[in-house]
């Protein structure tokens, strides 16, 4: 097996993760990634023989969405609330980053181009 093949039979054996994975395919964010925190953990614990989900708080969504409405990020994020429903999910439009970054974190930002570019940052 290679290393691919390992990493995804390790992270499907999470359920919560798996399920994580299969509901954010439905709700259909153009250019989705899964933050990498909940992917790391579940290694981790598969390696120490932890429980799969054991210390991951939420899982992140991060997408690239060109149309930063708040109606359009609203529209996703009561989809996710349904489809979700208990799971810890926190989603953000890395489009949209810029227009709060300053007032969370204290400094202007450029706007991201693409959910690539915020994760490179």
């Amino acid at each position: 097996m290679d290393h691919e093949q390992e990493l995804k039979a390790i992270l499907f054996q999470n359920e919560v993760l798996k399920s994580v994975f299969e509901k954010a395919a439905e709700l259909n964010l153009p250019n989705w990634y899964l933050g990498a925190g909940a992917i790391a953990q579940t290694v981790w614990n598969y390696k120490n023989g932890f429980d799969l989900d054991h210390g991951i708080k939420d899982y992140d969504l991060a997408y690239f969405d060109i149309d930063i409405t708040v109606e359009k990020q609203n529209k996703f994020l009561r989809k996710a609330k349904k489809l979700f429903g208990g799971i810890p999910v926190d989603i953000v439009n890395e489009a949209r980053v810029h227009l709060w970054y300053k007032e969370q974190f204290g400094k202007d930002i450029t706007p991201y181009t693409s959910t690539e570019s915020a994760i490179d940052t």
